[in-house]
This record gives structure tokens, sequence and C-alpha cells, in this order.
């Protein structure tokens, strides 16, 4: 999802299709982690949505969801004392970071 090409025929707006928006989501989910590691553990919101725009379709309400809902990410206010709990309350002055303790899913 963050590698959204507009100028790739096959691409799917998923803006305005249901079921490409919930494609785009589940990418999010695996593309932000994966993008903060480009970055060592943290990155400030704000510099990460700079990064992110002009590489994505999807908008701030939809990655904010995918931040706040993936296991593996937090979000931490600027002054360090508290942790982000619901989309609508990040900001830009706000530390994006993986968690010290990451999910897994065993390989039998």
């Amino acid at each position: 999802m963050l590698s959204y090409d507009p100028s790739e025929a096959d691409s799917m707006l998923y803006v305005f299709d249901a079921a490409g928006r919930a494609e785009a989501k589940k990418q999010l989910h695996d593309d932000i982690p994966r993008l903060i590691t480009n970055y060592g553990d943290a990155i400030p919101v704000g510099e990460f949505y700079a990064s992110i725009y002009n590489a994505t379709p999807a908008h701030m309400l939809d990655i904010n969801l995918a931040i706040i809902e993936n296991p593996d990410l937090e979000v931490i206010t600027e002054q360090g004392g508290g942790e982000r709990r619901k989309a609508n309350t990040i900001t830009t002055s706000d530390i994006l970071r993986l968690k010290q303790q990451r999910s897994f899913f065993p390989i039998f």
C-alpha cells in the first residue's frame, strides 16, 4: 500500500471501492512497521506522514487506524508520558515506534 504508483494501469483506487479499501487497510498493517524499520525503531509522526503521503492513496483516518490497531506499533506523546489509544488523537508531534515485544505467529 505504501508503494502505490498511480501510473500503473491496474492500480486499485480503493477510496471508491469497499473491497479495495479493505485490501489497502490490510496492506497498511504490514507496510507501516516495515517502513519504520528503515528509520530504526521510531519516527516522529509528522516525518512519517511526510514520507508516505506521495506513496499511497490511503487517507489519514485509515493510516491512523492501521497504526492504532497494529499490535506491533505504539504512538507515544511528544513528552513521552503516554500512549495514544485512539486514532483521532494522534498528532504530528507524537512518536511512532515499534513495540519492544513484537507479536509473532509460530510456524508449525
